[in-house]
């Protein structure tokens, strides 16, 4: 890792909250690019920062890994003789390419997102998909390789009527679930497989 990533790598460690973490990089101008409104879990900046562009309001939650490059082109040439002779002194140069994030994104935990996508607005890439082509806009994704589950709306709509918990059971988002809470979520959980 090279001074300038390290350095705002053990940056992003001490800093406390997503958005303060998002703040810091869109003050240092670590991305090509970072709207209004951001937030970043992740501590660790990516290869390559300035071929990544954020929107507005993108979330950006734990684990999630950006991969401006592939490194194959290591392995490639004349240190591998199982290639065909014509192409064994080949000087393979590394993929590289940008990764554009449009406005109002939320990128669950644990996502891949590779070189040379386009994620359009209104999105929702839910835990642990790897994105590997565009994504429109509009959209929810799902899967390895991230495929297009539904649309936006039709996810909104399921979620505005499935039932979730009690509202009046303590739970502060991000902190900490109450022990009253905790017992009803793991009734309800076994309820619904004794369907």
């Amino acid at each position: 890792m090279d001074k300038y990533r390290l350095k705002h790598t053990l940056r992003l460690c001490s800093i406390w909250g997503a958005d303060e973490r998002a703040e810091y990089l869109k003050k240092h101008h670590v991305f090509k690019s970072m709207g209004e409104h951001c937030s970043f879990m992740p501590r660790k900046v990516p290869l390559y920062p300035c071929l990544i562009k954020l929107g507005d309001y993108v979330n950006i939650s734990s684990n999630v890994s950006f991969f401006t490059h592939d490194g194959v082109h290591i392995i490639l040439g004349e240190q591998n003789r199982v290639l065909p002779e014509n192409l064994r002194d080949y000087k393979f140069d590394e993929s590289i390419g940008c990764i554009e994030i449009g406005n109002h994104v939320f990128v669950a935990a644990n996502v891949s997102i590779g070189y040379n996508t386009k994620i359009g607005d209104n999105v929702v890439i839910t835990a642990g998909s790897v994105v590997t082509n565009d994504i429109p806009s509009n959209s929810v994704v799902r899967g390895n390789p991230a495929k297009v589950v539904c649309t936006l709306t039709q996810y909104l709509s399921m979620k505005a009527v499935k039932k979730s918990y009690p509202k009046e059971m303590d739970h502060r988002m991000g902190k900490y679930v109450g022990k009253e809470l905790e017992d009803w979520l793991w009734n309800d959980f076994y309820k619904s497989r004794k369907k």
